[in-house]
């Protein structure tokens, strides 16, 4: 398997729970590390033909060179490159464009959209190729001075020196160890389509801030979009009680006509959007991943990534810390609290400074992102943040 040679001198056996993206990826990069992993996947593989998939996510390049160093190459997965975003409120006209040139290093492309489907069913591929995966879930778990015993769902126990919650926002493991997960509702839903879109999408990521919450296209190919639609519960609602052609057109509309015409190709699904995350991100032998540690709001797109970010912050810990695993554990929940909060605190910002305001705010506003749109150095800071590239890439 290309790039999982394993490493000398293994220090841990590890069970993950959950058999996400986050999880299946945290467990293999610690198994090429050298570790004894066991990864509980929960309810066997089903994943629905391409044409009906629904559900994508927008990787960074951290996160690209993360799957690259697994092994998988995203775009023989269908991955989408886009290498501009153009974002507004009130005109086009007056909104933000980036491109690779605002990048702050060489980059191919700023991100690619990826289904959820082909990614999962890569590295699930993977993980059956080079660890121990148990369909089951964990049903309970108990700490102990010399290890930790997971009770699984089948009745099988696992038993290992370290567990990790890739379980999601409803995590039994971070509930069993009494950790706090603190956060709060939107009271929005976000609604996701497939979409074409007459006009092109250019190799860009569109978004626009509408008074009832931000809209986003992320391109699935020349013509061909995923959108993520934030609005508040009734507008919600309304939207999707529309029939495909009314809701094209207000899709077009919304858009401003951005990318012409735009068409539904797809079923609509929603979402409630919250944020939050756990006081910490550690017990005694627990580390908790993705979900299970934060929620972040969607408009930026990097739920994902902070997921994948854990599982690298997580590996990288372990290894300075090899033979003291409360401090590593220690030490991973500090620097990925904090990059978390961080990037909430980002996330957070821009929907409360572009949600619901009066004409003379949007005026305001829009002059903001004008002469933004004029600082190659405030373009620059805001793409590293929103790519999550203030660390170095890691390496393939």
């Amino acid at each position: 398997m290309k790039h999982m040679e394993k490493r000398t001198g293994a220090r841990h056996a590890i069970a993950v729970v959950g058999g996400g993206i986050a999880g299946t990826a945290c467990a293999l990069q610690l198994a090429a590390a050298g570790h004894r992993v066991t990864l509980l996947v929960g309810a066997p593989l089903s994943v629905a033909p391409v044409e009906d998939e629904i559900r994508y996510y927008a990787l960074s390049p951290a996160s690209v060179a993360l799957l690259s160093a697994l092994g998988l190459d995203v775009e023989s997965l269908g991955a989408c490159r886009y290498t501009d975003m153009q974002v507004w409120g009130s005109q086009p006209r007056d909104g933000l464009h980036f491109s690779l040139a605002d990048a702050p290093q060489s980059l191919p492309a700023l991100g690619h959209i990826v289904g959820h489907g082909r990614l999962l069913e890569a590295l699930r591929g993977q993980a059956d190729a080079a660890l121990e995966c148990l369909p089951t879930f964990a049903q309970a778990v108990h700490f102990h001075d010399d290890g930790v015993q997971v009770d699984c769902a089948d009745g099988d126990l696992v038993t290992a020196d370290l567990v990790i919650s890739a379980e999601g926002a409803s995590a039994v493991l971070r509930e069993a160890a009494g950790i706090d997960m603190t956060g709060w509702d939107y009271d929005q839903q976000g609604i996701v389509a497939n979409v074409c879109c007459a006009g092109g999408m250019q190799r860009t990521a569109w978004q626009r801030f509408l008074a009832t919450g931000p809209l986003a296209l992320l391109p699935l190919d020349a013509q061909r979009a995923s959108i993520v639609w934030s609005a508040d519960g009734m507008e919600a609602e309304r939207l999707l009680a529309l029939d495909d052609a009314a809701f094209g057109v207000e899709l077009t509309q919304a858009m401003q006509g951005v990318v012409g015409d735009i068409t539904v190709e797809s079923r609509r699904a929603a979402f409630p959007l919250r944020a939050g995350q756990a006081a910490r991100y550690y017990g005694d032998r627990l580390a908790l991943i993705g979900d299970s540690a934060h929620l972040v709001h969607p408009l930026a797109g990097q739920g994902l990534n902070l997921g994948l970010g854990d599982a690298a912050g997580l590996l990288a810990a372990l290894e300075q810390h090899s033979r003291d695993l409360p401090r590593a554990l220690k030490t991973y929940s500090r620097r990925r609290r904090t990059a978390v909060e961080d990037m909430i605190s980002v996330t957070d910002g821009l929907y409360r400074l572009f949600g619901p305001a009066g004409p003379s705010f949007a005026e305001l506003r829009d002059a903001g992102m004008a002469l933004v749109n004029r600082s190659a150095v405030a373009r620059q800071w805001l793409v590293a943040r929103a790519l999550g590239l203030e660390g170095r890439l890691p390496s393939a």
